[in-house]
């Protein structure tokens, strides 16, 4: 038996009432095992142990410096792992006389410490002898068989035991059999009968070790269940406070209803935000501030929108939810997982490759058109056909599940402990690390070209409506961030589905409804004014920041920058023709 790896498992399963039928009379053993008890810290008024300990009476006598030798605790602490214990077995006839009810005369005819001390003028007699009870047991197993056999005889045919044969052995078994459970009588050992199963029913004495010592305390009758207790104050290391079990509170850790309905009605404003981008751009179509934005990349950034926002929607829901069947949970997990994919790198990689355009557009002069604008979705398709594969990939080898994980707490100095067990389930599978790491490597490269594109693009574009340059450099910077801060805030918040959620939910929603915003609102503005050869202002402080980018735009194109004096005009010249060429489409 591996006792420190048993002591271990008792110890995390958080147990206080420990039962131990223990029948090896090796003190060695003994003694480990309270070592471990010791080393374990589970000793004290808060842990209940009742051990089956045949030969110990006194830990201060065998507790030797051999012994000690072979364990790691000092006789000491070994004695003090051992206070209050509970041990029992069976009655023998000195405690029986301690606890007041002598055992009387045997079938013998003699006092059980009459046949005991017989015993121990004998030349067979081992000394020291340990427990007088395992001798007297087996003393009255002996008489058993003399009896049973006794009686048996006049059931068998004349001749039937001097001709056994092994056929005749299921016969005479049941006749031994019936009479061993029918015998009783007064033994050395205790009253003597037998339980319908054919097992010994006696008296076992209820003994506590105290101070080093086992004390006897009581006693229990097998035969007719019965405990009689002659000490009462068995619970003295409590101050007479009963220990109790560890009560378990399972508490079901999920997402709260309302973060999910607050982030639903939010959604619902990113989607409302999106549908109505999609609408004003179908409807306005020929319209010059709809066709200097690059309708076609618009109309992809709203769909992208769409699909993310759709799955904060799903991730809300889980077996907590009061609204999806617990039986759903699965699916949800994992269609919620692709669309976040699919979305982001709809939405994201289309902004990315908007603005790698848009720096195209001013630096080299080229004119667009939609012809153009589809063909840089080409791009964008080619982001989706990897996430695609890796997705499917991913669904077909190790897909996700539905994992439960327990996160335990629990007060081990109180007397009435409770130990609380959060369940939390977790959308996950066996390589969910791995593929995480894949995508993280994959979506982070994309988020670091964009970072190299952002100023690049908004110094060449010098705040020209064409491409709404300024508004998705505003809308990739705050992708960047919310990838930079909610990522890793989100891995420190595992345990607590709520605040997870609230984080990475809340980064996308405002990353969604932000670029919505911007893209949709300032058109509104023109259209309404009638005025579209003027930009719609930015609200401060976003006009604030896109001024500081103008001066810096000039300030690089200026004499002193080492530029032709010019250099500012010819610019603005090409950009006019650009936006005129742009709005002739």
């Amino acid at each position: 038996m591996d006792i420190p790896r048993a002591m271990q498992k008792i110890k995390e399963s958080g147990a206080r009432i420990i039962v131990s039928y223990y029948t090896n009379t090796d003190f060695k053993i003994v003694t480990n095992l309270l070592c471990q008890i010791f080393l374990k810290n589970l000793y004290g008024p808060q842990y209940v142990w009742i051990l089956s300990i045949q030969n110990i009476q006194s830990y201060w006598e065998q507790l030797t410096d051999d012994i000690t030798k072979t364990v790691n605790c000092s006789k000491s602490e070994i004695i003090r792992a051992a206070e209050g214990i509970f041990q029992w077995y069976r009655v023998d006839p000195l405690q029986a006389s301690e606890a007041g009810g002598d055992f009387g005369l045997s079938v013998a005819g003699k006092l059980p410490i009459a046949t005991w001390k017989e015993m121990q003028g004998q030349d067979w007699f081992p000394a020291p002898a340990g427990r007088p009870i395992r001798y007297l047991i087996n003393y009255d197993a002996i008489w058993v068989c003399a009896l049973t056999l006794n009686k048996s005889l006049s059931q068998f045919p004349p001749g039937k035991l001097d001709n056994f044969t092994t056929a005749d052995r299921s016969d005479i078994t049941a006749v031994l059999e019936k009479e061993i459970k029918a015998t009783s009588f007064p033994g050395a050992s205790g009253p003597v009968s037998f339980s319908n199963t054919g097992s010994r029913l006696s008296e076992l004495s209820l003994e506590q070790i105290r101070n080093g010592t086992s004390t006897l305390i009581g006693k229990y009758n097998q035969k007719t269940r019965v405990i009689e207790f002659s000490k009462t104050d068995i619970w003295y290391k409590s101050d007479g406070v009963i220990p109790k079990a560890v009560s378990i509170l399972r508490i079901e850790n999920s997402i709260s209803h309302g973060l999910h309905i607050t982030y639903i009605a939010f959604a619902s404003v990113g989607l409302m935000l999106a549908y109505a981008l999609v609408i004003l751009t179908a409807v306005r179509w020929k319209r010059s501030v709809i066709q200097n934005s690059w309708p076609i990349t618009n109309l992809m950034i709203a769909f992208g929108c769409i699909i993310v926002n759709a799955s904060v929607i799903l991730t809300g829901y889980d077996e907590g939810s009061e609204l999806i069947n617990p039986h759903q949970y699965q699916h949800t997990c994992q269609a919620a997982t692709w669309l976040l994919v699919i979305g982001f790198t709809v939405v994201y990689g289309t902004l990315l490759i908007k603005t790698w355009s848009i720096y195209r557009f001013f630096s080299q002069n080229n004119v667009q058109n939609d012809f153009k604008e589809v063909r840089l979705l080409v791009y964008v398709m080619i982001f989706l056909v990897i996430d695609i594969l890796l997705l499917v990939i991913w669904q077909s080898t190790d897909p996700l599940r539905i994992t439960p994980e327990v996160v335990t707490t629990q007060d081990d100095n109180s007397l009435n402990p409770v130990m609380s067990e959060t369940v939390i389930q977790r959308c996950t599978s066996d390589s969910a690390t791995y593929w995480s790491v894949t995508f993280f490597c994959y979506k982070g490269a994309m988020l670091l070209a964009g970072m190299f594109l952002i100023w690049p693009a908004w110094v060449v574009s010098k705040g020209s409506p064409v491409g709404d340059s300024h508004y998705i450099g505003i809308s990739m910077f705050l992708t960047i961030l919310a990838s930079l801060v909610g990522l890793p805030v989100s891995f420190l918040v595992q345990d607590n589905p709520d605040v997870k959620y609230g984080v990475i939910g809340g980064f996308i929603l405002l990353c969604t409804i932000g670029t919505m915003a911007l893209l949709f609102i300032p058109k509104v503005i023109v259209l309404c004014r009638n005025d579209e050869d003027q930009d719609a202002p930015l609200l401060a402080p976003m006009g604030s920041l896109f001024g500081f980018i103008r001066a810096m735009a000039e300030v690089e194109n200026s004499p002193e920058a080492g530029s032709p004096v010019n250099m500012k005009n010819e610019g603005n010249e090409n950009g006019a023709e650009n936006s005129q060429n742009t709005n002739n489409i």
